[in-house]
């Protein structure tokens, strides 16, 4: 499985994500099993990504999946984690991904 997406995250940021209808989203674990893809189930998008390090939740958002972002910009890098063990993958996302996450996800 492929997964498409522009991800973002900065150390020092924060982000409120929010799930209305948990009908229309699914999970998914990779082989490591150190992170959840959220997808969503009516266009196949994945708007977020969560991993749980130490008790603590450090998320990366999919920018293509946000709305109007008059004076964000954005720069672009290639990455490939083929090789990676479990152990620095873990490291790189306490690292880079965004430490202060809220996650509220209902069945409204």
């Amino acid at each position: 499985m492929q997964i498409d997406g522009a991800w973002t995250s900065h150390l020092q940021s924060e982000v409120s994500l929010e799930i209305d209808d948990l009908s229309l989203v699914s999970k998914y674990n990779f082989g490591t099993r150190t992170a959840d893809f959220f997808f969503c189930s009516v266009c196949g998008v994945v708007p977020m990504v969560l991993s749980e390090i130490d008790g603590k939740t450090y998320a990366v958002v999919n920018v293509n999946t946000f709305g109007d972002t008059p004076g964000l910009t954005f720069s672009n890098s290639s990455t490939d984690f083929d090789g990676e063990d479990t152990g620095g993958r873990l490291e790189r996302r306490q690292l880079n991904w965004i430490p202060n996450v809220r996650f509220d996800a209902s069945a409204a």
